[in-house]
């Protein structure tokens, strides 16, 4: 449903934020890598490339192509923007129901990402505020994405919904699972 939509996807920008302020960074965060629990509450998964990020810029592709950042995908230097890049491809995928870039290969999808700046189409009923957040968040340039504490400050004011969301039930969520409890 919408709601459980607009709960996954301030989940997944909870347990992001918690890995950012622990230095990690996932460097493979895809739909695929969300499990959701009995309650549909979302759980990240699949460490196998995350990194812990200290002082020093990371480099060389980690993750899948659909969902990475155009940084990754040429070989440079990156940080935990990655990750940002990342979420607003999953962001997409819930609201459209498609894989991102479904049917192109690793190296079309690198080509088309990095050379011709394409990002995936979003659909004209998708709300201005929800765009907004997606559109910010797969920027070419990873100075202009938000940080997930960001994000997530942005998402807890509820004006960033999935359409015919219940929003009594999504502020239940934020309580019980609010920033300041978890970092």
């Amino acid at each position: 449903t919408s709601t459980k939509l607009s709960i996954i996807s301030r989940g997944i920008a909870y347990g992001m934020a918690y890995l950012h302020s622990k230095n990690i960074v996932h460097r493979d965060l895809k739909s695929l890598n969300i499990l959701l629990d009995a309650n549909d509450f979302p759980n990240i998964s699949d460490f196998g490339v995350a990194t812990i990020q200290q002082n020093e810029t990371l480099t060389g592709g980690a993750g899948t192509a659909q969902w990475m950042a155009p940084e990754v995908l040429s070989s440079k230097p990156y940080d935990q923007k990655v990750d940002v890049y990342s979420y607003a491809m999953i962001l997409w995928e819930m609201f459209t129901t498609h894989i991102p870039f479904n049917g192109m290969t690793q190296l079309e999808v690198a080509v088309a990402v990095c050379k011709q700046k394409m990002r995936p189409k979003i659909p004209l009923n998708c709300p201005k505020n929800l765009r907004r957040l997606i559109t910010t968040c797969w920027d070419a340039d990873p100075n202009k994405r938000p940080e997930f504490v960001r994000i997530v400050n942005a998402l807890e004011s509820c004006s960033i919904t999935f359409p015919g969301t219940d929003i009594r039930q999504l502020k239940s969520y934020i309580e019980q699972f609010s920033t300041s409890k978890l970092i």
